[in-house]
């Protein structure tokens, strides 16, 4: 089908300039009212009783006559000049047959309203259809800026060829408006009956493969080409999966198969045959491995404007993309989001769907493709369901779950279970769940229809898509319910007590088998089950409450940090709030620990879990917990209360929404001069009368507005520009009040955007809506003044404030969701070709008011760590190093801080074991941590430990870490050193070098302990007065933790060994080594002397 956004026009310029001669000769200039493309205007008839149309007239609008596609079409040819007819034919005597399928079906006003390029291009659809089988005629689908004349003559050629056809048309099911469904698929075969969700295959076929582009032409499809060079080619060659492009495809099938039971396999191969390969009811056109059954390409179709894209129906359901289109082609956010919804719209048309009206911007399947949603939309869903089923009819390998074997399993339930967005899809459908309980439960169960508010729904009618029925979506089946016991056959409790279209509840069944399978019922029927459209859409939820009855309610806020209390928690804002709990049993119910738990933006200040003694039947408690919530203002958060008892538990989940919708700001005008635009808002004219300027009015709010006036007989455009607006969010509106007196259709105002300094944009071009007080009326295509033709500068046929509005009112505009986040202006823009006359004269403006989201400022202290002395050795375990913890202010309240430890130091042996929490007293603003090293023999080397802070809602980070490093003992670091990973002779008393000296005393004396060396000892014999036995040799004063200790022995058993007769004369240092004597007397007995090296360290 086609996605069409411009027109299409006559054919040859030979043809347009006759039907322009033509026209002023045979059409009569109007007086009264303006029915026409064209309005011309002497000065002395612009009068606002000549000019002025009623409110919301459709000019320049044409109606035609075109009915349903499957009804006769009542031909145009009356209206027809027949010299202009005879022209045409004379410059295409070769598309005759064409010529006159147009002049059957379309008013000639309309035509002759057509560019020359609109022509063309509807002479060659004409021509196309002519040899079209009715269910290769696409449907056209039109962007909102489309011209009504190219749809009433596109929609009146398109419906004229169905007529035409009807000895083969497709014949629509009385479902919405879907036309046909699936009956066979690669991978399903046979699908099965109305209801029965599918699975289906898509591929891109190869670039090359020849394609009919729907307007005459049959060219090679060059789509793969085109969406490389716009988003980029995929990583991996030939693997479309891996470019940026891929997901846009897979995002638009992948809303289709959220609403429904439907699934969709991305099928990479695509064998390029015959485009495209239309199935038959009994055979599938897409073949596991070769191609999907939905095909996707592009060739160029029109080029800008018009068509975007069209589809085939099921069994073929393949789709071609207009890759000359800049709309499809253009690598920013809107035009992804339009192209996400084109890809999206034209599958529905390829899962059987067509056309729903009125086109309002509220469905996937209106004519017209917009940007205001993404992805599947009510209407859209209802529709695919009653062809597809649900998301519940699948179960494993079975397709419905209208039998106890089918049921759809909802699994182990303990407090609660539901299913979502489930239908009903006719009087004849069963939905049949099952689930199990580990424990006794009491079920309630309630059954709700639809919320959705009735609304107008109906097919499109040749080129009229603004008409339609009422459409109550509550009302379609009056749903029953019905209880089965685990054996599949017992009834257990029904209820078919409400009416059609209310909630249908089931309560107090008492379920008592655990581990077996109980069944949930749910069937249709009532005065609306016969009626075509009668899919209804319901939720099921299902409460099972635990037998002694213990319930958790009334969640309250009862304290706030912030000033002043808005009722509703704040990020980072202290909540103290209370629930209830109730025992409505029988039975006393006892040790019931009720938790507050949440999310990793949960900080609860006090205990988690509070216990409940006792609680008699027929009684109620309450507890509070004070908790912090962080997170954006206006995201939402859900904590759960849970309340274990012995025989179970239940639960009471509050969703929390951060903060409250106000008022950001507002401009009043009230304080700026006369004569001047506030701070901040820009203005600009082609004419100084009508320039945007504060003036004294009591609009709004007394004294001042701001406003534009007269132009006087001047084409004039007059913009009041915003400052630029940061605070967007989802929910953000604009509201202003305004009044105007314009000339009707001539003058007009309309409301435009600018995101991220990019172009301006119609408020609902852009995706904003007005949920109060929009446009209510319409430009003129031209307007002549003094045989000059004018169109007003805001653009013909274009939506706008025009008129007389007689009072003020507020219009209220929600933004794009494009916008949120983004640098924002918006602009008020009067397009103005005559002068405004009457009281309040020209536009006036007051109040504009910015609301969103508006949360409590909440001051947290920001948090350092350092470590000032970053050293603490194994040798000197009573001294210690910091980490200092240090805020930014004083702390109002005690602060507790998180830390994480990390590097190769490990608690409890490398160091004393610290708590991973520490706390800053109220008034101070740091806290230290000391750290203790842990003295050991092992051979280690020095050791890091880092502290690294917890983020918390209570207070901000700057530095993050910091670091200590532990020393080892130094001839541990000595031999750490030399030894580095071996494990043997390493010991202080052993021989790494088996040099005949010991490791440590290698250390004592400097000498390298994986060399051969030579002790530094001199042994002499003095024998002056008296003999002595002197040993020179030298101490490291360098070294703390070994000591020198020399001994004598006048017989070298161990007992014998002593420092007594040894005397130390010290002598000079030199590079930290100090020479020293020890000298011992000799007598006549034998004497030795030695030189022991001992540990010192503790």
């Amino acid at each position: 089908m086609k996605l069409s956004k411009l027109a299409i026009a006559i054919g040859g310029i030979a043809s347009a300039l006759l039907i322009t001669a033509l026209l002023k000769n045979e059409i009569a200039q109007p007086t009264e009212g303006i029915s026409g493309t064209e309005h011309s205007l002497q000065p002395a008839e612009i009068a606002q009783e000549h000019v002025a149309t009623p409110k919301n007239a459709a000019s320049p609008k044409t109606e035609t006559t075109v009915e349903q596609p499957t009804e006769r079409v009542e031909p145009h040819t009356h209206t027809w000049p027949t010299s202009i007819v005879e022209a045409i034919e004379i410059a295409h005597p070769d598309q005759i047959a064409a010529i006159r399928h147009i002049v059957r079906s379309v008013e000639f006003e309309t035509y002759a309203s057509l560019s020359e390029a609109d022509a063309d291009n509807l002479l060659k659809y004409a021509h196309a259809l002519q040899s079209a089988a009715p269910q290769q005629i696409t449907n056209l689908c039109w962007a909102p800026s489309t011209s009504p004349h190219v749809q009433a003559a596109f929609e009146g050629v398109r419906a004229l060829a169905i007529s035409d056809g009807e000895s083969d048309p497709l014949i629509p099911q009385a479902i919405f408006q879907a036309d046909v469904r699936w009956t066979s698929t690669a991978t399903d075969g046979s699908t099965g009956n109305e209801g029965t969700p599918i699975t289906l295959t898509w591929s891109f076929v190869p670039d090359g493969t020849m394609i009919n582009n729907n307007n005459g032409q049959t060219l090679a499809s060059d789509l793969i080409a085109q969406l490389n060079t716009t988003y980029g080619a995929p990583t991996t060659a030939n693997d479309y999966t891996t470019a940026a492009w891929f997901p846009l495809f897979e995002d638009a099938f992948a809303s289709w198969a959220a609403e429904t039971g439907n699934r969709y396999i991305y099928e990479p191969a695509d064998d390029g045959d015959t485009f495209p390969i239309l199935g038959s009811s009994s055979g599938a056109s897409g073949s596991i491995g070769i191609r999907g059954d939905v095909r996707i390409a592009g060739v160029s179709i029109d080029g800008n404007s018009n068509t975007l894209a069209f589809n085939y129906y099921p069994n073929s359901g393949d789709m071609v993309i207009d890759t000359a289109d800049t709309s499809n082609f253009t690598n920013n956010s809107t035009t992804k989001a339009r192209f996400l919804n084109t890809i999206a719209h034209e599958h529905g048309h390829g899962l059987g769907l067509g056309h729903v009206c009125p086109t309002n911007q509220t469905k996937l399947m209106e004519p017209s493709v917009t940007t205001n949603f993404s992805g599947v939309q009510f209407d859209d869903s209802l529709t695919s369901q009653a062809l597809y089923g649900d998301g519940f009819e699948r179960n494993g390998a079975n397709k419905n779950n209208n039998t106890i074997a089918t049921a759809h399993d909802l699994g182990a339930l303990n407090a609660t279970g539901t299913a979502q967005n489930v239908t009903i899809g006719n009087s004849n459908d069963i939905d049949i769940y099952r689930f199990q309980i580990s424990s006794a439960r009491q079920l309630n169960i309630t059954v709700t229809p639809t919320a959705q508010a009735a609304y107008t729904e109906g097919a499109q009618n040749g080129s009229n898509c603004s008409a339609g029925t009422l459409f109550d979506p509550t009302d379609r089946q009056n749903l029953s319910i019905r209880v089965i016991d685990t054996d599949g056959t017992t009834v257990m409790g029904s209820s078919d007590t409400s009416a059609i279209g209310q909630i249908e509840t089931l309560s107090n069944i008492q379920l008592l088998q655990t581990g077996q399978d109980y069944y949930v019922e749910v069937t249709g029927g009532g005065e609306n089950s016969g009626d075509a459209n009668n899919a209804q859409l319901y939720a099921l939820d299902l409460e099972l409450v635990d037998p002694s009855a213990v319930q958790l309610s009334n969640f309250t806020i009862t304290q706030e940090s912030c000033e002043p209390n808005n009722g509703v928690a704040d990020p980072g804002e202290t909540i103290t709030a209370s629930i209830d709990i109730s025992n409505i049993g029988t039975e006393a119910a006892s040790n019931i620990d009720v938790t507050l738990s949440g999310t990793a933006n949960l900080s609860i200040i006090g205990s988690a879990t509070q216990n409940i003694a006792s609680l008699t039947a027929g009684s109620s408690t309450s507890l509070s917990y004070t908790f912090i919530l962080s997170g954006e203002c206006q995201a939402t958060e859900t904590i759960q209360f849970r309340a274990d008892t012995s025989t179970g538990f239940v639960e009471l989940n509050p969703e929390l929404t951060l903060g409250t919708i106000g008022v950001v700001s507002i401009e009043n005008f009230d304080s700026t001069t006369v004569g001047q635009v506030p701070t901040g808002y820009t203005q600009s004219s082609d004419n100084s009368a009508a320039d945007w300027q504060t003036v004294a009015s009591n609009i709004g709010s007394s004294p001042n507005a701001v406003a534009t006036q007269n132009a006087n007989f001047s084409e004039n455009s007059a913009v009041l520009i915003s400052p630029t607006l940061n605070e967007v969010a989802e929910s953000t509106t604009i509201e202003f009040d305004h009044r105007y007196n314009l000339n009707n259709n001539i003058n007009a105002g309309v409301f435009e955007i600018s995101i991220n300094n990019g172009p301006w944009v119609d408020w609902i071009t852009a995706g904003g809506t007005f949920e109060q007080n929009g446009y209510d009326g319409v430009t003129y295509t031209t307007v002549t003044i003094n045989d000059v033709p004018y169109v007003n500068p805001v653009g013909a046929n274009r939506d706008a404030w025009t008129g007389d509005l007689g009072s003020t009112v507020t219009t209220i505009a929600k933004f794009p969701p494009l916008s949120v986040g983004q640098s924002t202006r918006v602009r008020w823009f009067m397009g103005s070709l005559y002068s405004n006359t009457g009281s309040h004269s020209g536009w006036f403006i007051d109040n504009i008011t910015l609301r969103g989201p508006v949360c409590c400022e909440t001051i947290i202290p920001t948090i350092s760590v350092t470590a000032p002395s970053p050293t603490v050795e194994e040798l000197t375990p009573s001294t210690t190093a910091d980490f200092v913890v240090t805020a930014d202010m004083d702390v109002s309240s005690n602060l507790t801080v998180a830390y994480t430890l990390s590097g190769d130091a490990t608690s409890t042996s490398d160091f004393v074991a610290l708590a991973g929490t520490a706390t800053i007293d109220s008034g101070q603003d740091s806290v230290s941590i000391p750290v203790t090293a842990i003295t050991d023999s092992e051979i280690e080397g020095d050791e890091t430990l880092t502290l690294t802070l917890s983020p918390s809602v209570n207070y901000g980070i700057d530095t993050a870490t910091a670091s200590i490093t532990i020393k080892d003992l130094p001839f541990d670091e000595f031999r750490s050193d030399n030894f580095g990973a071996a494990t043997t002779n390493i010991a202080d008393a052993a021989d790494f070098d088996f040099d005949g000296i010991q490791n440590l005393v290698e250390y004592a004396f400097r000498l390298d302990p994986t060399n051969s060396d030579t002790l530094p000892f001199s042994l002499v014999v003095q024998g002056s007065e008296g003999a002595t036995l002197d040993l020179t040799y030298y101490e490291d004063t360098e070294l703390s933790d070994v000591g020198y200790i020399v001994e004598t022995s006048t017989t070298l058993t161990p007992e014998s060994w002593t420092i007594v007769g040894v005397t130390i004369t010290a002598g000079s240092t030199t590079n930290g080594l100090q020479t020293k004597t020890a000298s011992v007397d000799i007598d006549d007995q034998p004497r030795f002397i030695r030189i022991r090296i001992e540990r010192t360290a503790p």
